[in-house]
């Protein structure tokens, strides 16, 4: 992590006592280098919903999404009823 952002992440107490809390600050909802921490830290390190399963009940049906990393996804009902993700 570069030391501007670790110094922006370290400015923030996210353990104040209750009648001090607060949300992140709005700045961090489009600072891309929050964004760019977010993809190492998060989005590549959890699951993460594409849709419903309702969505893909038919064999050879399928959705497609983007990851927040910008990769694209596509989950498929295979004629095996197994669903595969790409």
């Amino acid at each position: 992590m570069s030391d501007s952002l670790f110094n922006i992440v370290a400015g923030y107490d996210p353990h104040p006592d209750l009648a001090n809390a607060s949300t992140i600050p709005a700045s961090w909802y489009i600072d891309p280098r929050i964004l760019e921490l977010e993809h190492h830290t998060t989005f590549s390190r959890s699951w993460l919903c594409v849709g419903r399963l309702s969505q893909v009940t038919v064999p050879g049906q399928y959705l497609s999404s983007e990851m927040p990393s910008g990769d694209p996804i596509v989950v498929v009902r295979g004629h095996d009823g197994a669903l595969r993700g790409f």
